[in-house]
């Protein structure tokens, strides 16, 4: 029989060995897996706990111009994200080559995404090249470092 505190499933109180879980969590929180774990000699494989909601990244798929490989780059998990961002956490939104977004950063508190979204903007172009210290693409609402021409 396996326990985890704060877990429910939904096949009943006690789960033998060898049996699945659906793991349920008490109001304001959610299961840390998806779909089921397996209980395997009194632990639950994988592990599974209760934790404060996730952001969704459902209502931010319609921005225009955003990556096609992900919509928020998670550097403490080394990762491109797609559907949503786990609570507690930042990641860095994105958008598609030659584009980028008003905002650095983004932050999931209790379900709540903060800001809720963000836009995608076109980079500019440095006036020739080797004019920006920069480089040749200067991002949305940044500046160009002039360099002097040789």
């Amino acid at each position: 029989k396996a326990e985890a505190s704060g877990i429910a499933c939904g096949e009943g109180d006690e789960i033998e060995s060898g049996s699945v879980c659906s793991p349920m969590c008490i109001a304001g929180l959610e299961p840390s897996i998806e779909g089921q774990t397996l209980c395997l000699a009194g632990k639950f494989v994988p592990e599974v706990s209760c934790l404060p909601p996730s952001c969704s990244f459902e209502k931010l798929v319609s921005i225009e111009h955003i990556s096609p490989e992900g919509i928020c780059w998670d550097s403490e998990e080394g990762i491109m994200l797609k559907d949503r961002l786990p609570s507690n956490r930042w990641c860095c939104p994105k958008c598609e080559a030659g584009f980028g977004p008003n905002i650095h950063t983004m932050h999931c508190n209790a379900g709540k995404l903060m800001p809720p979204t963000f836009q995608c903007f076109a980079s500019c172009h440095e006036p020739y090249e080797g004019a920006c210290e920069e480089g040749p693409l200067i991002r949305h609402n940044s500046r160009c470092t002039p360099r002097c021409k040789p």
